[in-house]
């Protein structure tokens, strides 16, 4: 048997085993020969599977992966033949940062305008998150990562998988996966949010964590002095945001996971990771900033007619109960003694599950 055939190899990897010793009167086989497929597929269920599946993937044309994909928004499940796709790229490239490359575009953000991004948000935010907006668009990396996986930690964490997932359901809401980035099996193993792994004391400081009190503040404050008007809400939600922020390509593998037998090349920032909330952090400061310092620019409702133009407002109840709220001197309501209305908040905040 040839595995160079077999593979699909070149002649520099040429592997033969010897034919069967046969009795030459009987024809009974005194000695098997050696059938490497055979023995091969004995060292496990993995290997057994990759001798089943690279003959099949190996010739498969993966260039359909640079297609535009119209349909991402409504898939309900992962396409196999996408995964196939994408196991034959591999198979081809070998790394999976040189796979990202190859496919590009949305993988890696290749449409994004850096500098057009970065001139926009620069009269409006601190040098401090400018810098970290520039680390994160032009770099796709932490703030400070420095970590080589033997192969033997990567195998391990391969075979057993990410620690036990647990599913959060909530009303009109998509499945939540999640999982604990901390979680080793033994001592010698290192895991993405161990602290010499991903250290934070290089990231943006998150600062979401007060918006909701703030937020809840104002709102009090507001029905002092609106007692008995309704008060409504305008906000917009980032879905997904953490994937907002793109992954270097090299570091696909670090950031990557297993969910049941399929390999996730992490190209973004995921759920559970410890530097994920930093890194999208410049990016929340930057909308709050843009969103107060051009909040008053003329011609915004012209401009943005067709999105008011589809609001649909609920008629009001005849009569509504509306809960009491009580000025103090930490919560005077919204006027001060001129009966000035103080300027709401621009608040920007995270939400997870």
């Amino acid at each position: 048997m040839n595995l160079a055939r077999f593979f699909g190899l070149g002649p520099a990897y040429v592997f033969t085993v010897e034919e069967d010793v046969m009795d030459e009167q009987t024809g009974v086989i005194i000695e098997r020969a050696w059938d490497a497929k055979f023995e091969i597929s004995k060292l496990g269920y993995d290997n057994a599977k990759l001798i089943e599946e690279m003959p099949r993937l190996r010739p498969l044309d993966f260039s359909p992966l640079l297609e535009p994909r119209y349909d991402y928004a409504t898939q309900s499940s992962i396409p196999q033949h996408r995964i196939d796709m994408m196991g034959a790229a591999y198979l081809h490239y070998g790394d999976m940062g040189l796979v990202a490359r190859y496919v590009d575009g949305e993988y890696i953000g290749a449409w994004r305008d850096h500098d057009a991004i970065l001139d926009a948000v620069a009269p409006h935010v601190t040098d401090e998150v400018r810098t970290h907006m520039e680390r994160v668009l032009n770099l796709h990396v932490p703030a400070d990562f420095n970590w080589e996986e033997p192969a033997w930690h990567k195998t391990a964490f391969l075979e057993r998988g990410n620690s036990a997932a647990t599913v959060v359901a909530k009303e009109r809401k998509s499945l939540r996966l999640i999982w604990n980035g901390t979680d080793k099996s033994t001592a010698r193993e290192d895991a993405m949010n161990d602290p010499h792994i991903t250290p934070t004391e290089k990231e943006l400081e998150c600062a979401f964590g007060c918006v909701y009190l703030v937020f809840c503040t104002w709102l009090w404050n507001l029905r002092i002095s609106y007692p008995d008007e309704e008060i409504s809400l305008a906000f917009i939600d980032i879905s997904s945001c953490f994937r907002w922020p793109r992954v270097c390509p090299d570091l696909l593998g670090a950031f990557g996971f297993v969910i049941v037998s399929i390999y996730f090349a992490a190209n973004a920032m995921v759920f559970g990771g410890v530097v994920s909330a930093s890194t999208w952090e410049p990016f929340r400061r930057a909308i709050a900033a843009l969103t107060k310092g051009l909040y008053d620019t003329p011609g915004l409702i012209h401009q943005h007619a067709s999105l008011l133009n589809s609001v649909e407002w609920v008629p009001a109840t005849d009569f509504t109960d509306f809960a009491k709220a009580t000025a103090c001197a930490l919560n005077p309501g919204v006027f001060d003694n001129k009966d000035v209305a103080s300027q709401p908040p621009i608040l920007s905040m995270l939400m997870t599950i």
